[in-house]
């Protein structure tokens, strides 16, 4: 038997679960003439996908976090994704800047 202890990384915190905000992303996309958003799961390397009406896709991660800034790990995985990134920060159930 092994134990694991996992230590959180605290410069990382204000990432948002995104599964709880699947509704609203959905909303939000609609809105802006986007289409096809997929969730992705929680924490993972982004947290939804959409298209636009020209058929590019967008990453989006969600944060609460105004300054949010993503790790150089992370920044270097998202390097490898051939699509744009958006950061959208999140408050009081909406989506307030990307």
């Amino acid at each position: 038997m092994m134990q694991v202890i996992l230590v959180p990384d605290k410069k990382n915190i204000s990432r948002l679960i995104s599964s709880d905000y699947t509704e609203l992303m959905n909303e939000y996309e609609g809105n802006n003439q986007r289409k096809n958003v997929k969730a992705y799961s929680n924490l993972s390397l982004v947290d939804f996908m959409s298209e636009d009406g020209n058929g590019n896709t967008r990453c989006i991660i969600l944060t609460v976090d105004e300054n949010f800034v993503l790790s150089i790990n992370h920044q270097q995985d998202l390097e490898e994704l051939p699509f744009d990134i958006f950061i959208y920060i999140i408050q009081n159930n909406q989506v307030v800047r990307m």
